[in-house]
This record gives structure tokens, sequence and C-alpha cells, in this order.
């Protein structure tokens, strides 16, 4: 679940700023991770679970940075 929540936080769309070089090797390494969690449950492979995760974080990002923006 942490790890999840790593790779949602530091999750940068393409028209957000970019992340510093720590935050980017942090968020490659959570979200590697997460995708072979993802590719065991779903027995598939790390490139298609890091495509599904990488896809569901751009279709969400833009509701979570408007979210994170009224807090």
């Amino acid at each position: 679940m942490l790890i999840a929540e790593v790779t949602r936080d530091l999750f940068r769309p393409d028209d957000q700023p970019e992340q510093s070089y720590s935050e980017r090797q942090i968020f490659e390494a959570a979200s590697s991770r997460l995708a072979r969690e993802l590719a065991a449950m779903e027995e598939t492979d790390e490139p298609t679970a890091l495509e599904k995760i990488l896809t569901v974080l751009r279709e969400h990002a833009p509701q979570y940075y408007e979210n994170a923006e009224d807090a």
C-alpha cells in the first residue's frame, strides 16, 4: 500500500513541473516494485503492468492535483 502511495505522490503528468533527480529515482524504484507486484497478481509481465499503472495515473492525476490544490 505504501509503495502505491509513493508512486501516486511522485507521479508527474506531462503538464506538471519536472521532478528533481532524487524524486525521479524514488518514483522509478517504487513504480517498478509496484509493477512487479501487479504483474505477479495478474500473471503478466512487468512492462505491461507498469503501463497499466501509468495509464491509471495519467487518467486520475489531473483530478488528484486539483483536489490537492483545494486542500
